[in-house]
């Protein structure tokens, strides 16, 4: 997904009271630089990358995709007409060359919405964001408002595991026809959520790093992809881009 466009998951945030925390673990597992841009905000950059991939930002409690468009203001009542919250409106920093704005789809996942001048295609080195999934507990609803606001498409994984969750569970979602995350049905009683996928050499490797930090799995056994909570509760995953 280095080629990015309108409507491509291009950055991600973490909102917290606890900037050290937040750097203490994905630096310990990542090796993630940290550049401060203002006492509120610093972004990440990934080893052997050139430019920022992401930002932690404060006061925040959560984790949270960010969707690139040309026009935030222009698309916020689009996407509130199709069920979003706006929590942020539209907001542009002073010299910065950034807009952006804050919302929840649906389910309750927020999501920003954001455009950048100095937005360029992303490099896919270790530790860097290669992806994203969606886990929704009411599938129609969610391949409903994606594909309306940002025209995401959804076509059954058929190399997803057969048991015990069945190939129906997954879907790719793509854009433009090209391959951009993947949405997993969590049936009625399941959790919605919306997290990233971070590059990794070595899955199980990555995994045993991330306990010895404080991070815990939630994956089904027999379940594919790894997915786990950092040490405040956000959900990340693991891929080889394979």
């Amino acid at each position: 997904m280095s080629d990015i466009s309108p409507g491509t998951v291009a950055w991600f945030e973490i909102g917290t009271t606890d900037v050290e925390d937040v750097t203490r673990f994905y630096g310990g597992l990542f090796e993630w630089r940290f550049e401060p841009r203002s006492p509120e905000y610093t972004e990440i950059v990934a080893p052997g990358g050139t430019r920022p991939i992401g930002g932690i930002f404060t006061p925040g409690d959560e984790l949270s995709l960010s969707i690139l468009t040309p026009d935030v203001s222009g698309d916020l009542e689009k996407i509130r007409l199709a069920g979003a919250t706006v929590v942020k409106p539209a907001s542009a920093p002073e010299g910065e060359g950034i807009v952006y704005a804050r919302l929840r789809d649906p389910l309750g996942n927020p999501f920003t919405l954001y455009s950048d001048e100095r937005q360029q295609p992303l490099e896919i080195v270790e530790g860097a964001l290669d992806g994203f999934e969606i886990g929704t507990t009411v599938v129609d609803t969610t391949k409903g408002f994606y594909f309306e606001c940002f025209g995401w498409t959804f076509d059954l994984d058929l190399n997803a595991p057969e048991s015990p969750s069945p190939a129906s569970c997954y879907n790719v979602i793509s854009r433009d026809h090209r391959r951009i995350g993947r949405l997993v049905d969590r049936g009625l009683y399941g959790k919605d959520y919306a997290m990233p996928l971070f590059r990794v050499a070595d899955e199980q490797s990555s995994v045993e790093k991330a306990r010895s930090l404080g991070a815990t799995i939630y994956s089904d056994p027999d379940d594919s992809g790894t997915r786990l909570l950092d040490p405040q509760g956000n959900r990340f995953g693991l891929t080889t881009g394979r």
